[in-house]
C-alpha cells in the first residue's frame, strides 16, 4: 500500500513539473495567431530579434508584446492587406525604450523593417509604413507642391518670419526637416484626422498639393482602393480659393510740354 502511495505521489510530482515547465517555455513563445495574422500582410513578428547596430532597446515580456501586437494589428486594419503586402514590409519589432544612443524613437525603418516603441501611436506607424511604401529620396512633382523659395532644412531656418511664412503648407514642424519626411507627416496626418485634414487643406495650396500628390500615389486599386480617401477625407474635396491678384496701382495720364 505505502509503495503505491509513493508511486502516486511520485507520478502526480512529475505531471506537475512537466506542466509547470510546458507553461514556462510557453511563456516565451508568441502565440501562433500572431503568427498567423502577420502571415496574413506578409511580413514576420518574432520575440527574438536582433537590433540593427545603430538602434538600442530593450525586449518586452511575452504577454506585454503581445499586447502591443494587438494593437499594431488593430492600426494595420485601416490600411487593409493589400497596402501592407504591396508596400514591401518585411518585419516589425516592437521593443522597451527604442532609441539611437543619442535620442529617443518613436519609431525607425530600416531595409524594410519597422522597429516600434513600446506604447507607439497609430500616426508613427502609417508614418513609418510609408516610408517602406515610399523608394523615392527626391521627387520633382512633390517639390513643386512647395513655394519655390522654400527650402527643407527644418527647424535650422534661421529666418523665423520665413520659418512662419511656410508652416501652413506643413503637417507638423517635423515635415519641414526633409522631403521624405514631409510625405510620411502627410499621408501619417490625412489617415489620423481624416475631414479635418481636409478643412486645412482646403484653406491653403500648398498642403492642398500635397494631399492630390498622396492620393494619386496610393489611392489605387492595388494599393488603398479608389474610394479609400473619399471615405476617409470626406465627400466635399475643393480646392483653395486662388488669391486674386492686387490690382495695379493707377498711372496718371503721360503729358507732354512742348516749350517754343
Amino acid at each position: 500500500m505505502r509503495k503505491n502511495t509513493f508511486l502516486i505521489c511520485l507520478f502526480l510530482s512529475c505531471l506537475a513539473w512537466s506542466t509547470a515547465a510546458w507553461a514556462a517555455e510557453k511563456d516565451d513563445e508568441i502565440s501562433k495567431s500572431y503568427f498567423k495574422d502577420a502571415k496574413r500582410y506578409r511580413f514576420k513578428v518574432d520575440a527574438e530579434y536582433l537590433l540593427p547596430e545603430h538602434l538600442k532597446g530593450g525586449k518586452l515580456p511575452i504577454r506585454r508584446l503581445e499586447a502591443e501586437l494587438d494593437r499594431f494589428f488593430k492600426v494595420l486594419d485601416l490600411l487593409g492587406e493589400n497596402f501592407v503586402r504591396k508596400s514591401g514590409l518585411k518585419q516589425v519589432v516592437i521593443c522597451r525604450n527604442l532609441n539611437n544612443g543619442k535620442r529617443k524613437l518613436n519609431g525607425h525603418v530600416y531595409k524594410d523593417c519597422i522597429y516600434l516603441t513600446e506604447g507607439f501611436k497609430p500616426d508613427t506607424v502609417y508614418h513609418e509604413l510609408y516610408h517602406v511604401l515610399d523608394n523615392k529620396d527626391s521627387s520633382k512633382d512633390w517639390l513643386k507642391c512647395n513655394d519655390p523659395a522654400f527650402r527643407y532644412r527644418g527647424s535650422s531656418m534661421e529666418n523665423p518670419a520665413v520659418k512662419t511664412r511656410f508652416d501652413e503648407g506643413f503637417v507638423s514642424a517635423y515635415a519641414r526637416t526633409s522631403e521624405r519626411e514631409d510625405r510620411a507627416e502627410t499621408f501619417s496626418a490625412m489617415i489620423t484626422q481624416g475631414p479635418e485634414f481636409t478643412l486645412r487643406a482646403q484653406k491653403n495650396p500648398v498642403l492642398y498639393a500635397k494631399m492630390q500628390y498622396i492620393i494619386k500615389q496610393t489611392g489605387t486599386a492595388s494599393l488603398l482602393g479608389r474610394n479609400y480617401w473619399l471615405n476617409r477625407l470626406g465627400m466635399n474635396i475643393i480646392p483653395p480659393k486662388k488669391k486674386n491678384p492686387p490690382p495695379k496701382p493707377e498711372t496718371a495720364p503721360l503729358t507732354v510740354q512742348i516749350v517754343r
